[in-house]
Parts: C-alpha cells; structure tokens; sequence
C-alpha cells in the first residue's frame, strides 16, 4: 500500500457510521466544511472589532 492508498482507519469509520444513519456523501462534505474548514463568523468580527 502506498501512503497515497492509506487511509485513515478513524476517517473510516466516522464516514461508515454516517452512511448508516442514511446521510449522503455531499451531507457529509457540507457539514466538514461548515465546521472545520470555515471560521465562525461571529469569532471572526468579534475578534476583528477588538
């Protein structure tokens, strides 16, 4: 297995649990970008009005 081929067991089986709770791939997309990858709004103008 190359480390392009490895994944993350964890990642695995967050992914595996969320398809059994009948969440679709783009549901799944959406909810890591809100969460992860975009700042919270309200943190980002609080800390730009200090």
């Amino acid at each position: 297995m190359t480390s392009n081929e490895h994944l993350d067991q964890e990642w695995i089986h967050l992914i595996l649990q969320a398809k059994k709770m009948g969440l679709s791939i783009e549901e799944v997309r959406l909810y890591l970008r809100k969460t992860y990858i975009t700042p919270p709004a309200k943190t980002y103008i609080k800390e730009r009005s200090l």
